[in-house]
């Protein structure tokens, strides 16, 4: 089973308060971060599809991971294993976003 939507948008954009919402609807399935078109596309698609063998039957099954937003390799892998799938990407005001991101590194002491 692989995914029907995938979520990507830059961090502090809203990505986990999407998140929060989707996984408290009983017909949705998703995964936080598997990062599978980016960082691990080297496990290979088997991988990728063991992640979402724990959905029953809901509906809507899919995954956020922020770090599409950045990689230019991810739509061509996207379109060769799951060509139908819904892309949502989420952008906030650039500016409250950095803002954000800031104070979100000053306080996790990355700044």
């Amino acid at each position: 089973m692989l995914p029907n939507f995938v979520i990507a948008g830059p961090p502090k954009s809203g990505t986990t308060s999407l998140l929060f919402y989707l996984e408290r609807h009983p017909d949705v399935f998703v995964i936080n971060e598997p990062h599978f078109f980016s960082r691990n596309y080297e496990k290979g698609i088997e991988w990728y599809e063991s992640l979402f063998e724990k959905h029953k039957k809901e509906k809507a099954v899919g995954e956020k991971s922020p770090s599409y937003f950045f990689d230019p390799k991810v739509p061509l892998r996207i379109k060769k294993h799951i060509p139908d799938v819904k892309l949502i990407f989420i952008f906030r005001d650039p500016i409250k976003r950095a803002y954000s991101e800031y104070w979100h590194n000053v306080i996790h002491g990355t700044e």
